[in-house]
């Protein structure tokens, strides 16, 4: 006997009735429904129509666009997707002409893609999706080196293998994917007697790190400083080599007004910090240097404004300076003759030089221009020589030698001795004078 007073064998009798109920009741609930899909209604067919550009460049956003209808009527609020070469990069709602427009900002990199729109489909409405070719070309980025330097200016993209400028200062690539790049600029120093710092892009960004956007062809610019070690040589007026060491107090005018001591015989020459034009670009100028001070023997002798010189245009700059050479000889006063002995040269700033005076070239000294004098010291007596020295001059100091001497006094011995003969002479004349005239008288008194 069970719990409730049932023997076992009606308990499972009761059991088996209903399972078989259960089944039965299933069975026909199941043919009751076999006739429903028959009766469900059909999705309605859709068509769209899918809008790619042909080509872009790498970096551009793409615009798409697809058109959903059915029966050719617009379908409002459909979700489509947009997949470039099978991955999923955009989607968009329809509008109420069931067009559904967005761009596509994930970067394509260039080549040939397809582009599909698709709709999954939904309540009464079929799926539909459309396929589209699509070229993206590489896209082009310039970077200009102002002032342009060989060897100075590398660049890196992302942190790409660096790209060298070419001798007009460009650095040109091509990228085959565009979008947002980091662009760093290296500086480096070709040479020891060239030295390069980076400035600004043309944006005043100061940093050598920056982030562009790369689209179709993009254009910058960088501005950087380069020094030149510069030497220096001099000439006086005429071309001759100078001293470097006898030139003292040195300086030159730079761009921008900079005043620029100079001390040896090289000097750095720095190009100025380019500035922006009207148009934006990037220029240098003006970029050249000129004497503003120098000193030989303690006189100023600098040509100013004169001597012109660019940085980095020729590695040697030649300066002639306002010296001259002047050549004295001696010359003997009454013969002509050449004559040789010490001399003095004083002239401004106090230059005192002491010389002999050659025979036959004469002697040659560099001085700078001015008014001079000339003191002979040797044998016999000359006058001061002046002389304003403005170019090279070739200058006689005229000496009154011992032979001169002698000659004068032998001379003047003659004229003496003339003289008192002469005189004797007078007095023998003016005695017999009397008796001439006596004799005259009375030659014509009988003639008459």
């Amino acid at each position: 006997m069970s719990e409730n007073g049932l023997p076992g064998p009606v308990r499972m009798g009761r059991l088996l009735l209903l399972v078989v109920a259960s089944g039965l009741a299933v069975a026909v609930a199941g043919w009751a429904l076999a006739p429903l899909p028959a009766l469900a209604a059909v999705a309605a067919p859709v068509r769209l129509t899918h809008r790619v550009p042909a080509t872009v460049s790498a970096g551009v956003p793409i615009a798409v666009s697809a058109t959903i209808t059915s029966n050719g009527a617009p379908l409002a609020k459909r979700l489509v997707r947009f997949y470039v070469d099978g991955k999923e990069d955009a989607a968009a709602l329809s509008a109420a002409s069931g067009v559904a427009s967005t761009t596509i900002r994930d970067q394509v990199p260039a080549g040939s893609h397809t582009v599909r729109a698709a709709f999954a489909g939904s309540a009464g409405y079929a799926p539909a999706s459309a396929t589209q070719p699509l070229l993206v070309k590489t896209s082009t980025l310039t970077v200009h080196v102002v002032p342009a330097v060989p060897g100075t200016v590398t660049l890196s993209i992302d942190g790409g293998t660096p790209l060298t400028e070419d001798r007009e200062g460009y650095i040109t690539t091509n990228l085959s994917l565009g979008g947002r790049r980091t662009l760093t600029i290296a500086v480096h120093d070709p040479n020891p007697t060239v030295k390069a710092t980076f400035v600004a892009w043309s944006n005043h960004d100061t940093s050598p790190t920056r982030v562009l956007r790369i689209e179709h062809s993009v254009y910058t610019q960088v501005a950087i400083q380069v020094s030149y070690l510069t030497q220096l040589r001099f000439q006086d007026a005429t071309g001759h080599p100078l001293s470097s060491h006898r030139v003292t107090r040195l300086s030159v005018d730079g761009p921008d007004g900079a005043v620029l001591p100079v001390i040896g015989s090289k000097v750095w020459l720095t190009t100025p910090v380019p500035h922006s034009t009207s148009t934006g670009a990037l220029a240098v100028g003006p970029e050249f240097y000129s004497l503003r001070t120098a000193s030989y023997e303690g006189v100023d002798v600098a040509k100013r404004g004169e001597d012109r010189v660019v940085p980095g245009v020729l590695p040697v700059w030649t300066m002639r300076l306002d010296v001259y050479p002047l050549t004295l000889y001696g010359r003997d006063m009454l013969f002509g003759g050449v004559v040789s002995g010490p001399a003095l040269l004083t002239g401004p700033a106090g230059i005192s030089r002491h010389l002999t005076i050659q025979e036959r070239s004469g002697s040659t000294l560099v001085v700078p221009g001015g008014l001079y004098r000339v003191r002979y010291s040797g044998l016999g007596f000359a006058p001061t020589v002046r002389v304003r020295v403005s170019a090279a001059q070739v200058v006689p100091v005229k000496v009154f030698t011992a032979l001169d001497a002698v000659v004068v006094v032998f001379l003047l011995l003659i004229v003496i001795l003339a003289l008192l003969a002469v005189s004797r002479w007078r007095s023998q004349l003016l005695a017999r004078l009397p008796v001439w005239r006596e004799m005259l008288r009375k030659r014509l008194g009988s003639s008459s």
